[in-house]
């Protein structure tokens, strides 16, 4: 599991403890941290900033408790040590057990992934989650190698058949509401990332890419019929025309205006 969270506060100068949790925290700061203090188990570690893209991880099993001095802005990414072992033993390596806990480098592709989930908070796409589940699967997969010396093999078996079919008559029944990666993985018995990577495998696509695809060839369908752009954007669970003419565009190399006038 990877929880994801956006800060963004004023100084309070109020010291508060961090909730426990089995697992870690990566911290990656948006903006320059002027000062704040950071204790362990009642010990003051640290007190003093962070600059923009730095990065930090904490092990929440421990006591830590925490004192913003300055106004900060930061995401952070909680990642449970059960979904670090589970990865580790998908690929094929010796149970997990700990990250190397790191504070102050920058890490462009923690920053990247970071910057990249800010939008995603408040955006009330139907794909919101399914994207949040691809982030957050590369998130895990990128720290476990970066920080947990869990180096990355390339799994070589896809979906069996009966799986592969499960998932996508799944994801045809959420055309029109928000798909939940988590579910289908858990129907095919699969952690999400293995269950990703697999779909991947047998499909040569993402099931993002998938699910785009699927609604897409259904809009050109609807587009046959001379059903109105706007009606098709909203039944095939696109967030508006617009989102529904670059995507069109972006496979076809034509708006779907222009594609309809060319089938006339």
């Amino acid at each position: 599991m990877v929880h994801v969270v956006c800060n963004q506060e004023a100084a309070s100068h109020e010291t508060k403890a961090v909730p426990n949790f089995d697992g870690f925290t990566v911290i990656v700061q948006r903006a320059d941290y002027i000062r704040h203090s950071v204790w362990r188990s009642g010990r003051l570690v640290f007190s003093g900033g962070h600059a923009l893209g730095s990065m930090a991880i904490m092990d929440l099993e421990e006591n830590w408790s925490c004192r913003p001095e300055s106004a900060f802005d930061n995401v952070r990414f909680n990642i449970s040590s059960a979904g670090l072992r589970d990865f580790a033993l998908e690929q094929g390596r010796v149970p997990f057990a700990l990250l190397r806990i790191e504070d102050g480098p920058v890490d462009p592709i923690l920053k990247g992934l970071a910057e990249t989930f800010v939008p995603l908070v408040t955006n009330n796409s139907p794909h919101r989650k399914l994207l949040i589940d691809h982030l957050a699967e590369a998130v895990k997969a990128h720290v476990a190698y970066r920080y947990g010396g869990i180096a990355l093999t390339e799994r070589k078996g896809g979906l069996s058949a009966k799986h592969l079919d499960l998932a996508t008559q799944y994801f045809v029944s959420c055309v029109d509401k928000v798909v939940e990666i988590d579910e289908i993985a858990s129907l095919c018995g699969l952690s999400v990332g293995y269950f990703i990577r697999a779909f991947k495998r047998s499909t040569g696509l993402t099931p993002y890419q998938w699910l785009l695809d699927y609604r897409v060839r259904q809009a050109q369908d609807m587009l046959r019929r001379g059903i109105p752009l706007a009606q098709i954007a909203l039944e095939c669970s696109f967030a508006d025309q617009g989102h529904f003419s670059r995507v069109f565009k972006a496979k076809f190399g034509v708006s779907p205006a222009a594609w309809r006038d060319g089938i006339r």
